[in-house]
């Protein structure tokens, strides 16, 4: 037979039909589709090369199964409301796609060699299927898949060049509108980032088979080299869906607007920047965002935002070896951020860190166990801390920061020294030398708004005094308590230009002998103004 009987469109009662061994079949162009439920091609075939359009539309099917057919290359069963079971084997199909098909829960693919295009968008699977079956897979989308719990993570030796992945559910979303509709399209768009591996969870357990070793090990084969995922509760993403996010800083005190000009708009949130090409983004979530260690060894962008149930990033992972960049953000839980247990280099790749309105946190760094190295942060360039309000300390007084350039503070009203002294103290004189040529070697800028308990930058000088040899400017506004300003040990090649309050610059100048002072340069009385024209400042002008 090598084509089916026109006259089988009139059977509008036939609900089974299985075409087994029908080696001659060359097409098949009309099908009973009223109450088809289910349709069975198995068997070797060389000559039918596509599905008839009809069977997507068929009200009733519910079963699927095709085997064999050599010249079939694509398969488009998409927007079917009623197919439950799919089953795909034996073929050399290159594009598959049940994109909409709401109620398939089953998929059965084996032996699919050829297959480049996977879509199973807007589908009620449970589980990812194991794609390592597939070694010519490129695109595999899941869009708006709810119900998916488990994937395979483990038994990938590689991943495909494009991964889009979903878990929230978009119910008005049409079929062909899902791509715009997904977070994934909003995290392309306002990121202005090409992704690979991109993945849109609301349960982090989907990466708990995922370990740091397996992760590395993909890395080098080629897989994992553009990442993007982010963890939010699929409410949050959905409110921020089609609206630009918020990359600056708001400002709502009413003064100092210079302060607010050099200090703020300078220095805003970290957004993607170009180097980083493997970013995670954690948001609002029901839950603890576990799973996450093993794609966190890899990860070279952190963003937390908005999260109640971390404590700390060193319980994610403590090592974060390959992290660039880091941004915190609202995470009111967090009393600490690394703990240094063991000295040594944390976050050895570091090089931008901003820290934005956690009200619990006090310390940035917390000592624990007895120290045999300095912690430090070897590739640590700009440091930028916002309205934290318990914030008292930063950094023991023992860290290393020999590539630290800028050491921006503002708005941490509890802040009372930036470097407080370390409970470790056994140096021998190699060791003195060694860390006065590393420590803040690299030193540019120093900006300090609204700290009026600050007293001290170094609560005591280890060595009494510091090389500071790059530093050249200090500027700061509303720090009422300051008195003393860092001891330096000279010669120079240029002035420390300190920009501040008048008469907190005075009280300074009292306080410091004049070998010190001739290490800094005061400027002026500052032009400080007010965003409102009736506000005058002459307190802080005096």
């Amino acid at each position: 037979m090598e084509t089916l009987p026109k006259s089988l469109c009139g059977a509008t009662m036939l609900e089974k039909l299985e075409l087994r061994d029908c080696c001659g079949l060359k097409s098949i162009d009309v099908l009973p589709t009223r109450n088809l439920k289910s349709f069975i091609l198995d068997g070797r075939n060389e000559w039918i090369q596509s599905l008839p359009e009809s069977l997507a539309r068929s009200h009733n099917l519910q079963e699927v199964q095709i085997s064999g057919c050599s010249s079939l290359k694509e398969i488009k069963i998409i927007g079917n409301l009623c197919v439950r079971s799919f089953s795909l084997s034996n073929s050399t199909i290159t594009s598959l796609s049940l994109c909409g098909c709401q109620e398939i829960a089953k998929i059965d693919l084996k032996q699919l060699k050829e297959l480049e295009d996977l879509n199973l968008s807007g589908t009620a699977i449970t589980e990812i299927p194991d794609i390592s079956d597939f070694p010519r897979l490129k695109k595999f989308v899941l869009l708006a898949v709810p119900h998916l719990r488990r994937a395979p993570w483990h038994k990938l030796d590689r991943i495909p060049e494009q991964l889009n992945l979903d878990q929230c559910d978009f119910t008005n979303a049409t079929i062909s509108g899902l791509d715009t509709h997904s977070n994934i399209n909003y995290a392309k768009q306002s990121r202005k980032i090409v992704i690979g591996f991109c993945i849109c969870v609301w349960d982090s357990h989907l990466f708990m088979n995922l370990n740091p070793k397996h992760c590395i090990d993909l890395l080098e084969k080629g897989s994992l080299q553009s990442v993007y995922i982010l963890v939010a509760s699929c409410e949050k993403r959905k409110e921020e869906l089609n609206t630009s996010p918020n990359q600056t800083i708001p400002f709502q005190w009413s003064c100092y607007k210079d302060a607010r000009l050099n200090s703020l708009a300078s220095k805003p949130l970290l957004v993607q920047q170009p180097q980083c090409r493997r970013h995670i983004e954690i948001s609002s979530t029901e839950c603890y965002p576990c799973g996450l260690e093993g794609i966190l060894e890899i990860t070279e962008l952190l963003s937390v935002k908005n999260n109640i149930h971390i404590s700390s990033l060193s319980d994610l992972n403590p090592r974060l070896p390959m992290l660039l960049a880091l941004q915190i953000e609202e995470c009111h839980k967090i009393e600490y951020l690394f703990d240094a247990m063991h000295g040594g280099s944390v976050c050895p790749q570091l090089q931008d860190f901003s820290v934005v309105r956690l009200h619990n946190i006090s310390h940035l760094l917390i000592e624990k166990g007895t120290y045999f190295a300095e912690p430090s942060f070897d590739s640590l360039k700009n440091l930028h801390l916002s309205e934290c309000a318990r914030l008292e300390v930063i950094f023991p007084d023992n860290i290393v920061l020999p590539n630290l350039e800028m050491l921006s503070i503002v708005g941490c009203p509890s802040l009372q020294t930036v470097f407080y002294k370390s409970g470790y103290h056994s140096f021998d004189a190699d060791m003195v030398n060694k860390f006065r040529e590393n420590h803040l070697q690299s030193l540019h800028t120093m900006r300090l708004h609204l700290l009026p308990q600050l007293l001290y930058i170094f609560e005591k000088q280890r060595f009494g005094v510091v090389l500071l040899h790059k530093w050249k400017t200090l500027f700061f506004r509303g720090c009422w308590g300051l008195r003393q300003l860092p001891l330096l040990l000279g010669p120079r090649d240029q002035k420390v230009c300190v920009d501040g309050e008048t008469k907190i610059c005075n009280t300074i100048k009292k306080r410091t002998d004049t070998e010190q002072l001739s290490h800094y340069e005061f400027r002026p009385k500052p032009l400080i103004s007010s965003t409102r024209d009736d506000v005058k400042n002459k307190v802080f002008l005096k």
